[in-house]
């Protein structure tokens, strides 16, 4: 995490001032990199809490093509909110809920100039596997034809694969980078989405190459900032993907690839909400019955054509854990999400991350 906390160090110490279409301002440097070895640690930031209940939740929405934010609700996550229901979204948006022709429509469901409907992250898992060495293994979800149909035009702009002696990498180009809240956010879900991909293409996850271009903290983040440079980051946890998840669809809960369980349709009264605190650690519990564990009914329903559920659910748990056993810290959280399996082991860095206790707990990833 050094990397990260030298490029916040820069912005703060060099960063130009700049006004911004916010009306809040930042200070800006341009054309940052990381780069994080898969094999040495999971590239969480542990100098503040991160929200990595909403990171799976947002990659897997993603994966699935949706911009329904009832999607997200429906996993306790609202991180979508301000954009789907702003006001000046609100004439274009084709129903309640939409955020838009966004990353995972893009990513799922690119509309050609002859009308074609592009699975452009299909399309690349099928060149790794079968073209290796392409240079055009890449995925774009900046579409200058649909800036106007989407509520926020893409931040992480786009991705591209590089295989080399049996190992996966991804380089992500990010044109628009929140240091403190969406930078940390997006090195996890990237990170994340080279673990599934190398995991459905039997490579070894090797690297994440993070280019940031307008790399920025905004004005009312600067004490946050600094507040983050004066603590010492934990080892990098490590992450612990189930061994039935076999890929992106299989994750996302998508295709007849998943055909072990039966759908069930999901009670109506589904919540995901935080109950009694446990010593140093948030529990939150799926309210759903049909099971003798009350964990049976697991399948979101499909709106318009493009919900998480699909026809099937998947079997899947997604754990990231302190690398060290003897810390002790008050951010861990034991996540339950409607398209996972098996609830119990999912948690986020037990004991490994510093709690924020200013500036709303700093985990909000947007």
């Amino acid at each position: 995490m050094r990397q990260y906390l030298d490029i916040l160090r820069k912005a703060l110490e060099e960063g130009d001032e700049r006004a911004d279409r916010t009306g809040i301002g930042t200070r800006a440097v341009f054309g940052e990199m990381m780069r994080f070895d898969l094999s040495r640690g999971f590239p969480a930031v542990t100098t503040k809490r991160l929200a990595f209940r909403a990171v799976v939740a947002e990659l897997l929405w993603f994966l699935a093509g949706s911009s329904d934010v009832n999607d997200l609700h429906a996993l306790g996550v609202h991180i979508w909110d301000g954009n789907a229901f702003a006001d000046y979204w609100q004439a274009r948006a084709r129903f309640p809920g939409d955020a838009g022709r966004n990353y995972g429509q893009q990513w799922r469901d690119w509309i050609a100039p002859d009308g074609r409907h592009i699975d452009q992250l299909r399309d690349t898992i099928r060149l790794i596997r079968e073209q290796p060495a392409s240079r055009r293994m890449l995925v774009n979800a900046w579409n200058p034809g649909e800036l106007e149909q989407t509520s926020l035009p893409a931040c992480h702009a786009l991705f591209q694969f590089f295989v080399a002696s049996g190992k996966l990498s991804l380089m992500m180009y990010q044109r628009s980078c929140d240091l403190v809240l969406g930078v940390p956010f997006n090195m996890a879900e990237y990170a994340l989405l080279l673990h599934l991909v190398a995991r459905e293409v039997e490579l070894e996850p090797h690297e994440f190459v993070h280019v940031l271009a307008d790399a920025h903290i905004y004005r009312d983040h600067v004490d946050a900032a600094r507040e983050q440079l004066l603590r010492e980051p934990y080892p990098a946890p490590t992450l612990w993907i189930d061994p039935e998840l076999r890929g992106v669809d299989d994750a996302a809960g998508l295709g007849d690839r998943v055909h072990r369980h039966a759908a069930v349709p999901i009670d109506d009264d589904l919540d995901i909400a935080p109950a009694t605190h446990l010593g140093d650690t948030d529990r939150f519990e799926v309210e759903a019955g049909g099971g003798d564990d009350g964990f049976e009914k697991r399948v979101q329903p499909v709106r318009n054509g493009s919900g998480l559920g699909g026809a099937h659910r998947a079997p899947c748990a997604i754990v990231l854990t302190a690398a060290t056993s003897g810390r002790t810290g008050s951010g861990s959280w034991f996540p339950h999400y409607p398209f996972c399996e098996r609830w119990r082991s999912a948690v986020l860095l037990r004991g490994g991350v510093h709690r924020d206790d200013h500036h709303g707990w700093l985990h909000s990833g947007r």
